[in-house]
């Protein structure tokens, strides 16, 4: 059966006309916007553009195209979702480039004509949740507009002038875009209503949700791991059965994440030692969930919800670590169906750095176990996530068993 007749067969086998399946590895489209890694390197620090879509453009499968044979004459929008030390220097950039190392002005310079001359929009939804999450309201609102200010002020720039020049000069017709988007008689009361329409709006409870829950699996991958000398997949089952059986939600970056980690090869990315403070224990797990939740965000913003508009995402981000984390992942297809809301992405990994150190025998058996545990995934879709209470109720508890081996 061919890609289309399996999803055709979905649709005529169900009520589920909502639904929305991209496949990406199997799509015949290459992308013009970006393939593999991209850096810019000013000789101490890196910008990292990640492409976890294979240089490919993903293709939407719906009931449209599938049962009715419509043509989907889709439009891609091309995005960067900055991480918030590149929005930070972005906006020093801009505002003050004075305050900067020339190599680094220069560094920003060149990443400022990529992405102009590619056509993509920047996007900083890490950042602006992150800055949600981590400050008061009050102190949100005082920051953050600025950093949107700087942000619009390059949406609406006039790009040509810009690539010819290098100087910001703002196209009329985009400003009066921003203007009545927001309703606001300048850029910068519309910077101001941006902050306020992200924190007022349900995106950013969607992506702390989402931060919480892998957040919660990271402490049982490290509870599991100091617990016992349980084999690799034993292991790897006790996991699995708390993302199913416990919180109701399969992570599937995290779940190959605990491959390497058990493993003995990710301990600087699942960093709690017995020897490190409960604190700073909890700090690192936190930030590696922050990580992951960069990490998906393309997964979030490919949707349908300004059909026939479909934004591609593009991670950017200045940690090492971070970057070759990014290289580990490849995004082989998403499934948004309507019954239970859930984004299921099917997620492959890069098994190189794993076959370098334990063969390729080792690999093949987690090849083998990742293949049945997926099996059994499908025949368990109708598991119940859990609601925030209990989530924080979890964490909770999970963050005491973590306080049990580290020295306080």
């Amino acid at each position: 059966m061919n890609v289309f007749d399996y999803y055709a067969s979905y649709f005529l086998s169900t009520d589920d006309k909502a639904a929305n399946f991209f496949e990406i590895d199997q799509s015949p489209n290459t992308s013009p916007f970006l393939n593999g890694i991209h850096v810019f390197d000013s000789g101490k620090e890196k910008i990292n553009i990640i492409d976890q879509f294979s240089g490919k453009i993903p293709y939407l499968f719906n009931y449209d195209f599938c049962v009715s044979r419509q043509n989907l004459n889709l439009e891609y929008v091309p995005i960067i979702i900055l991480d918030s030390h590149i929005v930070n220097n972005l906006h020093r950039y801009i505002a003050t480039p004075d305050k900067m190392r020339p190599a680094t002005i220069e560094m920003f310079k060149e990443f400022v004509i990529f992405v102009t001359t590619k056509g993509f929009d920047y996007s900083p939804v890490f950042y602006l949740t992150e800055s949600y999450a981590k400050s008061t309201y009050e102190n949100y609102m005082k920051y953050v507009p600025e950093v949107l200010h700087t942000l619009l002020r390059l949406h609406s720039m006039d790009d040509n002038w810009f690539l010819e020049t290098g100087k910001i000069e703002p196209n009329n017709k985009a400003i009066d875009h921003y203007l009545n988007k927001y309703n606001c008689r300048s850029i910068k009361e519309c910077a101001e209503e941006w902050a306020k329409e992200f924190a007022e709006g349900h995106d950013v409870h969607l992506y702390i949700n989402e931060l919480n829950f892998s957040y919660a699996v990271l402490l049982k991958m490290v509870l599991i791991n100091h617990a016992s000398k349980k084999p690799l997949l034993d292991k790897l089952d006790e996991l699995y059965n708390f993302m199913t059986d416990v919180i109701g939600v399969v992570l599937a970056r995290e779940k190959l994440l605990s491959i390497c980690y058990f493993l003995g090869i990710a301990s600087k990315l699942v960093n709690a030692q017995a020897n490190m403070s409960h604190k700073k224990a909890k700090h690192n797990l936190m930030s590696t969930a922050w990580d992951l939740l960069l990490l998906r965000l393309p997964e979030y913003l490919l949707n349908v919800n300004y059909y026939p508009e479909l934004t591609i995402g593009y991670v950017c981000t200045s940690e090492k670590h971070l970057a070759k984390v990014g290289k580990w992942y490849t995004i082989e297809k998403l499934a948004y169906r309507s019954d239970d809301g859930q984004i299921k992405p099917g997620i492959s990994f890069n098994f190189d750095v794993i076959e370098k150190q334990f063969g390729n025998d080792v690999v093949s058996k987690i090849k083998e176990y990742i293949s049945d545990a997926h099996s059994n995934r499908m025949l368990n879709e109708k598991r119940k996530a859990l609601n925030e209470y209990e989530l924080r109720c979890l964490i909770e508890d999970l963050e005491v068993q973590l306080s049990y081996f580290c020295r306080g």
